[in-house]
Order: C-alpha cells, then sequence, then structure tokens
C-alpha cells in the first residue's frame, strides 16, 4: 500500500501524463522551441504553428497542458485524449506545459467539472487516499488539506475509517457527511492555482 505520509515527496521522479481531459479548444498560434543534437552541440530553433489549439488537464497527476489538435480531429469539451509518447490518434503534438494563470476562461470554467469526473471515475484510487492518508508533520494530517475538514472533522474520518475502512464515495458521505469528490475536487484545483506550502496530488510546475 502507498504511504500517504510520504505523499508529498512522491513527485522528485519524472512524471508522465498518458490521458487528459479538455478544458478549451480555440484557434491560435504560438511559437515553441524545439531543440536537436548536431555535432555533438545541442542546437535550439524557434518553430511557429498556427491551428486548433487546446487545453487539457492530465488525469494522473493534474498537469496542464496545450496541445495542437490535428485538423480532422473531433474534440469536444472534457472528452479523454491520449496525450502520452508515441502516435495519437487526436492531438498533433503537446506544445507546451502550463500554468494556472494561462488557461482560458473557458478552461478555468470546465475545470471543476473535468477534476471531477477524473475522480468520480477511478473512485477506488481516492478511496485508497480516504483510507490510508496519513500526517504530513506531528500536527498536521493530510486530511485536514481538504477544504473544510478541521481536526474535528478528521478525527470523525479517522474513527470512522479505523471501525471500517469506506467502501466507496456514498458511503463516505452517509458516514462523515463529507461530500469526497467535492472536499478532493477543492484541494487539487488549490494546488492548481499554486501557492501552497504541501502538494498531495498535482505535480507542480517548476
Amino acid at each position: 500500500m502507498p504511504d500517504f505520509s510520504r505523499q508529498v515527496d512522491k513527485f522528485k521522479a519524472k512524471k508522465i501524463e498518458y490521458y487528459g481531459y479538455v478544458l478549451d479548444v480555440f484557434e491560435d498560434e504560438r511559437t515553441i522551441r524545439t531543440f536537436e543534437f548536431k555535432g555533438g552541440r545541442r542546437i535550439e530553433r524557434k518553430v511557429h504553428i498556427r491551428g486548433r489549439i487546446g487545453q487539457v488537464i492530465g488525469e494522473q497527476y493534474f498537469m496542464l497542458f496545450e496541445v495542437l489538435f490535428k485538423p480532422e480531429a473531433q474534440v469536444n469539451l472534457l472528452d479523454r485524449i491520449y496525450i502520452g509518447p508515441g502516435p495519437k490518434a487526436r492531438v498533433s503534438s503537446v506544445i507546451q506545459r502550463i500554468g494556472y494563470d494561462m488557461l482560458t476562461s473557458i478552461a478555468k470554467g470546465e475545470l471543476e467539472n473535468a477534476i471531477a469526473k477524473i475522480i468520480m471515475t477511478n473512485e477506488g484510487r481516492w478511496l485508497e487516499f480516504m483510507n490510508k492518508s496519513g500526517p504530513i508533520t506531528h500536527k498536521l494530517h493530510a486530511l485536514e488539506l481538504l477544504p473544510n475538514i478541521g481536526k474535528k472533522k478528521m478525527w470523525h474520518i479517522i474513527n470512522e475509517r479505523n471501525n471500517k475502512e469506506f467502501v466507496s464515495f456514498r458511503d463516505f458521505f452517509e458516514r462523515t457527511g463529507v461530500d469526497p469528490v467535492k472536499a478532493l475536487t477543492g484541494r487539487i484545483i488549490e494546488e492548481l492555482i499554486d501557492g501552497e506550502k504541501y502538494y498531495l496530488f498535482v505535480h507542480k510546475k517548476r
């Protein structure tokens, strides 16, 4: 089982997003940097691209990206698309990783829906966090980082899971009074906005 008491240290290794959810699609242009090695030297080139650009959130580490869609690709908001290494069905290339401040107003508006969808489609992963998460410091528990969960509510959740592990989101809500999808979504958005001391779920953009 993962040690969630060490959750804040889990992102030291390189992380790759394989799938993401579409937050916005628009026509635009970008100038990006590409690199190649020639004669033992690393050469940087700037490439100008134009076309249908999408803003996407990764489903594993909640990284935000801009991608260039293939001209023929059919894409709708909140579609799950492959963005990992190798050939991609609808994406021509991943342009760049971006921060929350670079999201369009439409993308920001869809962010909560996309995160909730990611959480609800992988209930087991998030129940494991609710059942196994531990203290981050001697005075702070990981559960306390979720919105509207203070010491009293945190101890109630811990006592409930010690009696019997939570088996579903519905079970969690009925026994604690906390909507787990809403609480997890809220924390992930806080981490995406940045400025947090601890990052439980989001791979922080360096």
